[in-house]
């Protein structure tokens, strides 16, 4: 997120970035000491003038090749809530706002209100059901970064904390050792972003934490999908052809 001259990234915290207007780009600089298990790290990008709807940047760390991203506009709907954009709350449903319509308002307006999509249900106290996604790149070929979207079904179970990257993080277990995560739970589907330093094994990604809805039957493996979004090597090439899928332990 950039607001007020800061840059902020999940397991990073916000830093001061130093933000340069231009006739067609504005160009954004940030740094951090340290990143996670990551040291240094190093955001450059820019955004087209003077729409700035768009960031394109690059992210790299110690020891670490850089990486390529691209950063969009906050909108309510899409999974993040964004104060200093004036959200009180973030409909993150299919549809966005949909699920609640008007509800997405500034601060202090008397019809805001906590928005959850019309999907959330009761959850069962201390119910806990687990579901591991596992990834498998071509044969020969080592993944070092790779982003995945497991739909899960929103009417069986919920993550804990869904709403923000640092609660849901509590619920993403078994991560690689050393590895940088950032998930974002869209109340519909897990998004999360896996990189490390070098090659990951095959297999078992991370471990996803549910709570059971209350009344609804149980899902199984085959009721979730998996998509990879985005798969590069140690050396920051994209990589194709990787696969995700989702397990019982």
């Amino acid at each position: 997120m950039i607001a007020q001259r800061q840059v902020t990234l999940p397991s990073c915290g916000a830093t001061s970035a130093k933000v340069r207007g231009g006739k067609k780009f504005t160009t954004v600089t940030a740094r951090w000491a340290r990143c996670g298990n990551f040291a240094k790290v190093l955001l450059k990008g820019k955004l087209p003038s003077p729409a700035c709807g768009t960031l394109q940047a690059t992210i790299k760390a110690k020891r670490t090749p850089a990486r390529s991203f691209t950063g969009a506009l906050s909108t309510c709907g899409d999974g993040f809530l964004d104060t200093d954009g004036g959200e009180t709350c973030d409909a993150s449903a299919s549809g966005g706002d949909a699920a609640c319509p008007g509800h997405c308002l500034a601060p202090g307006t008397p019809a805001a209100s906590t928005c959850m999509p019309t999907t959330t249900s009761t959850t069962v106290t201390g119910s806990a059901r687990t579901f591991d996604v596992n990834f498998a790149p071509p044969a020969g070929l080592g993944v070092a970064g790779v982003t995945v979207l497991v739909d899960y079904p929103e009417a069986q179970v919920v993550i804990p904390g869904s709403g923000g990257s640092t609660s849901v993080k509590q619920s993403i277990l078994n991560l690689p050792q050393g590895a940088f995560s950032a998930p974002n739970d869209l109340d519909y589907a897990l998004r999360e972003a896996i990189a490390s330093s070098s090659a990951l094994t095959p297999g078992r990604l991370f471990t996803i934490q549910f709570q059971d809805c209350q009344g609804a039957t149980p899902p199984t493996p085959q009721d979730f999908t998996c998509t990879v979004e985005d798969a590069s090597d140690p050396n920051g090439n994209t990589v194709s052809g990787v696969t995700c899928t989702v397990s019982t332990p």
